[in-house]
Parts: structure tokens; C-alpha cells; sequence
């Protein structure tokens, strides 16, 4: 009996073919070094000639907004001006996530 697919049919021989094809062209973009993948990377124009940025401090806000204990960090940079906010709001234990930033979390980030 004759199909009558308007599709065209996928053999083992071309599939084989289509498979071997895209694992060359994976191969000779792996088999590049990193030094060459690097020469070809531009820098973004956001980043040219800026010094690096670091982290200076980060610091817990506790609020309680409608009386539910909520978490806010803040994360202090060395650019004048940029800082970064997070939640960090365990709501049973409110209390106690506030020294583990202040005291912990502030050295492992710093510098």
C-alpha cells in the first residue's frame, strides 16, 4: 500500500547524515582555544575602562508593614549611588535572620 504524505520521509541514511553534520560543527566550535573565543569577544561598552565593582557592605532592614515581619537587604556598592535590595524574609523567624546578615553575611560578601 502507497502513502500519500505530503511530507517528505526521514530515512535512517539521511538521518545519519543530519546527525554526523551536527555534531562536526559542535566539534570545530569546541576544539577552538579559549584565547582565540576570547580575541573575537568584544567588551561591552558598559563595562570599557570602569575600575571593578565591589561590594562594600550589606546591611538587613527589618520592617513590618500591615504587621507581617518582613526582611530587606540591602547590598551597598563602591559606585557612588548603586546599591541593590532583597528579600530575605523568614517570617517564623524574623528576629533571628537579622544578626546572621549583619554578623555573616556582611564579611562573606565584602570586599
Amino acid at each position: 500500500m502507497k502513502r500519500n504524505n505530503t511530507y517528505s520521509e526521514l530515512n535512517r541514511r539521511d538521518a545519519v547524515k543530519l546527525l554526523t553534520a551536527g555534531s562536526a560543527a559542535g566539534l570545530l566550535g569546541f576544539f577552538t582555544s579559549p584565547a582565540a573565543r576570547a580575541e573575537t569577544r568584544e567588551t561591552p561598552l558598559w563595562s570599557a575602562g570602569l575600575p571593578p565593582l565591589k561590594i562594600k557592605s550589606v546591611k538587613a532592614i527589618a520592617t513590618a508593614p500591615e504587621g507581617s515581619n518582613l526582611i530587606v537587604v540591602k547590598v551597598e556598592t563602591s559606585e557612588p549611588g548603586l546599591y541593590g535590595l532583597g528579600c530575605a524574609t523568614f517570617t517564623q523567624r524574623a528576629m533571628a535572620v537579622i544578626p546572621a546578615i549583619n554578623s555573616y553575611l556582611n564579611d562573606f560578601c565584602a570586599g
